[in-house]
């Protein structure tokens, strides 16, 4: 495993960031997502190409278009299955298997 860049620049002083540049939070770039549409452009294409542009602004449909699904218990397919039976259209379990 090769040195990390700070064990390299151990007892230089100023680790490579020159004299002035180093005492405050300069020449950092900023903090966070900062410089993202500017000077880390590449950072951002790189690793968030989704951070700008439009996401899901699309369209909702309407209620009456797309419609609810039809649910049914298993107390009303019994209660169902009987008035089958009673009405003479199930003849042995064959119109409706539970």
């Amino acid at each position: 495993m090769g040195k990390t860049k700070t064990s390299k620049h151990r007892g230089s002083r100023t680790y490579g960031r020159g004299k002035k540049a180093g005492r405050g939070h300069g020449k950092r770039g900023g903090v966070g997502a900062a410089g993202g549409h500017k000077h880390k452009w590449i950072s951002t294409l790189k690793y968030d190409r989704d951070h700008y542009g439009q996401k899901g602004k699309g369209f909702k449909r309407p209620q009456s278009v797309v419609g609810q699904p039809i649910t049914i218990n298993v107390s009303q397919l019994r209660l169902l299955k009987e008035r089958l039976i009673k009405d003479g259209v199930e003849k042995g379990g064959k119109a409706l298997d539970l």
